[in-house]
């Protein structure tokens, strides 16, 4: 009855002047934790107090931020969210499958964990008549035995129980909620329709084109790098994608996205009044013209921002203060409304870098590419992780950080099973050095190094020895010519240009002298 009335009462409203329209989004402002969209309606406009039932519109948290452009004919009023109650909403195909998936997921640990209870109180109760067994020396033999049997089989076979249903359980319970959350990740079923009631005052009769915005916080995005080596080449490509989390009731059909690198600030505060210093102006000159006093510290501001953002070559552009990025999206993109993560291509740069192998055999039998990018800042503009890419194999990922003091950046992009080395221990024995003196401890390692690469490459071995800061234990290295070494740490480094398959060798070694008297060994 209810239903039939809100459907008579609905009917009216249309009749009276009451007209429907369903939104078209056209843009989308993207912050870090909201988004302001842009619609497009077309309406036909009767003269006087016009109400619109416009669909398509994101309503979820209500209607914040609104505008509506400005045009001759008609005059903005109100807006509200109503709801239709005449239209129902049924949960989508998707949705009844997680739904039963998950209904039969929590059906089961409901049974595994009254399982457990019940086995759990038997385990209970015969370890309470074992108790009680051995206080009572009254019982007969037969008892005894009996009880004895019970102790050998059930409770073991008890305790193998308990632990298989705590494991299905457990089980069970990770289903549940990874169907749980899957079912939030889409939008919850509505009873009925809400939409946006806009009450227009129009002065001359017609057909109207409706441009008007709306703020939501279920759209956002993160940004992130994905940085990918190029082989045979001193660059790197860094890609800047914007990964979109959108969840709003609507789908971003076609539209063009702008991505702001900050979060939405819906009111701005009134700055303090600051105290003003009266002082002796300073002069400087910029482009041959006299300035003076705090003019000239501003124009010199501006002058060094200026040659900032020609250097820059990434594509973004500068809003309202420095460090705010504003990155737009190549053409027009597509979201849907669900809880997945899209990636949206906001830039891709080659970008200058010295790259080198870097091989500690001792530690991994693969050599490490590195890339040391100077001026990264000019190359990545806001904070973000980043996906580290060698030869189309994610190897790892890291966290940029442009605001870091240092000028250059260091970014190892992962093993190349290409570049092979090995170590072995050749010889390794102690010897008299002399009756007085002591003993020698002595060590010899052949290192092999191999390139399966099509190109000549950079490489640093890197190996050790112990050091001493004891004056009686002695430490000479052999073999080490042509590498530098770090007296400080004990650590030899050999830089080499290996050519497209090649191989190398190098054989070093070192001896110890020390005390035979004492206790020696290397940590």
């Amino acid at each position: 009855m209810q239903k039939v009335f809100f459907t008579i009462g609905f009917s009216l409203l249309i009749i009276l002047g009451f007209s429907q329209s369903k939104a078209k989004t056209n843009s989308a402002k993207i912050y870090l934790n909201a988004a302001y969209v842009s619609y497009e309606t077309n309406v036909n406009l009767k003269e006087g107090i016009n109400k619109i039932a416009i669909e398509n519109v994101s309503l979820i948290g209500g209607i914040q931020s609104f505008s509506i452009e400005k045009q001759p004919g008609f005059e903005f009023v109100s807006t509200d969210i109503k709801t239709d109650y005449s239209i129902k909403n049924e949960p989508s195909k998707e949705y009844i499958i997680l739904d039963k998936k998950q209904t039969e997921a929590a059906k089961q640990v409901t049974l595994l964990t009254n399982k457990l209870r019940y086995l759990t109180a038997e385990e209970e109760l015969i370890l309470q008549q074992k108790s009680l067994l051995g206080a009572n020396s009254k019982l007969l033999l037969e008892d005894l035995l009996e009880m004895g049997d019970i102790y050998r089989s059930r409770l073991p076979e008890l305790s193998k129980a308990i632990y298989a249903t705590q494991d299905s359980l457990n089980k069970a319970s990770e289903e549940n909620r990874r169907w749980l959350n899957a079912k939030q990740q889409l939008q919850k079923p509505q009873t009925f329709t809400p939409y946006l009631e806009l009450t227009l005052m129009c002065n001359k009769a017609g057909n109207y084109s409706i441009n008007f915005g709306a703020l939501t916080r279920n759209i956002r995005w993160t940004p992130e790098y994905k940085i990918e080596n190029q082989s045979g080449k001193d660059q790197v490509v860094v890609r800047l994608n914007a990964k979109v989390f959108q969840n709003s009731g609507i789908d971003l059909n076609n539209c063009q996205l702008d991505f702001l690198s900050s979060p939405y600030i819906s009111s701005q505060q009134l700055n303090e009044l600051q105290t003003q210093y009266a002082d002796y102006n300073i002069s400087k000159k910029s482009k041959g013209v006299n300035i003076r006093g705090s003019r000239a510290e501003s124009k010199t501001m501006e002058m060094a921002y200026d040659e900032m953002e020609m250097s820059a070559p990434v594509s973004y552009d500068d809003v309202q203060t420095e460090g705010l990025r504003l990155f737009k999206s190549s053409g027009n993109v597509s979201i849907p409304n669900n809880n997945n993560q899209f990636e949206v291509a906001l830039s891709n740069n080659s970008v200058p870098c010295d790259k080198y192998y870097i091989a500690r055999p001792e530690l991994a039998p693969y050599a490490y590419l590195q890339a040391e990018i100077k001026s990264f800042k000019d190359y990545f503009p806001v904070s973000a992780n980043a996906e580290l890419w060698l030869d189309n194999t994610l190897n790892g990922k890291t966290y940029i950080n442009p605001s870091a003091s240092e000028e250059s950046m260091n970014i190892n992009l992962g093993q190349d099973q290409q570049i092979s080395v090995s170590r072995q221990l050749t010889e390794n024995k102690s010897r008299d050095a002399n009756i007085l003196r002591g003993t020698k401890l002595a060590k010899t390692y052949k290192i092999n190094i191999n390139s399966g690469k099509t190109f000549e490459i950079d490489l640093r071995l890197e190996d050790r020895y112990p050091i001493s800061n004891n004056e009686s234990i002695e430490v000479e290295l052999e073999g080490i010519s042509g590498s530098k070494n770090n007296t400080d740490k004990g650590i030899l480094q050999w830089q080499m240009d290996l050519k497209a398959k090649d191989s190398k060798q190098i054989v070093w070694g070192y001896s110890i002298k020390h005390d035979a008297n004492k206790n020696f060994g290397i940590r």
